[in-house]
This record gives C-alpha cells, sequence and structure tokens, in this order.
C-alpha cells in the first residue's frame, strides 16, 4: 500500500490544483464587476467593496494564475525533465 499511486499521485494533485487555480483565476476575472440596466437598457457598473481578506477580487485573479502556473510548471519542470 506504501506504492500506492507512486509519482502519478503527485502529479495529478498538481495538474488538479493548478487547473483548479486556473478556472477560479477565470472565474475570478470574469464575475468580479457587478453591472445593472438602466431605463434605457444600458449597461451601469457598480461600484461596490468587492473584497476577501482585504484584497480587491481583481487581485486575488492574478494570484490564482500565478499559483495555478507555479503548479503546473512544478510538474513540467520537477518530473519531465527536458534534457
Amino acid at each position: 500500500m506504501e506504492q500506492f499511486g507512486g509519482p502519478f499521485l503527485i502529479i495529478d494533485t498538481y495538474a488538479g490544483m493548478g487547473c483548479a487555480c486556473l478556472l477560479t483565476a477565470l472565474w475570478v476575472i470574469l464575475t468580479c464587476d457587478d453591472y445593472y440596466k438602466d431605463k434605457e437598457g444600458n449597461k451601469v457598473k457598480v461600484d461596490i467593496r468587492n473584497e476577501f481578506f482585504f484584497i480587491k477580487m481583481k487581485y486575488w485573479s492574478y494570484i490564482f494564475v500565478v499559483l495555478g502556473l507555479v503548479l503546473i510548471g512544478n510538474i513540467v519542470f520537477h518530473y519531465f525533465p527536458l534534457a
């Protein structure tokens, strides 16, 4: 039972977390702004405080992109050597 999954268990874990971070970043980018329609039907942006732990959601998307790329880069450079 000690060898269950082997190196693929670690690779799958990093790949899953990396993809989840990239999808989360995409979701945060697409939903960080709120809009409403006025009487003429024009979209008007609503200015609200959209924060998590005092960090704006726009910046969280960048954090998730960097974290996702680091996790996927770890797989590429650590488990699949280029030379």
